[in-house]
């Protein structure tokens, strides 16, 4: 049975960096950005729709590292 390798220091110092990022302030400006794109593009085509997509993806770039954490950590039991 495989055993999974652990993480070198090469990568996760940019996996630490990038999920600071997407979780920190960076991530709430592009988050805060998607949602404003997408009343204004809901507002244009005067449709809810551009709103429902910048909520999407703005909340898709603020909670994607606890998803992909959470899906990379995921053990299962042995049988």
């Amino acid at each position: 049975m495989p055993v999974p390798a652990e993480p070198s220091s090469e990568t996760s110092g940019a996996y630490d960096m990038l999920t600071g990022w997407m979780t920190g302030i960076l991530g709430r400006i592009i988050a805060i950005t998607f949602i404003v794109v997408g009343l204004v593009a809901g507002v244009m085509r005067q449709s809810i729709m551009g709103f429902v997509v910048g909520i999407a993806a703005g909340l898709g770039v603020f909670v994607a590292p606890d998803i992909i954490d959470s899906i990379v950590t995921a053990t299962l039991p042995i049988l």
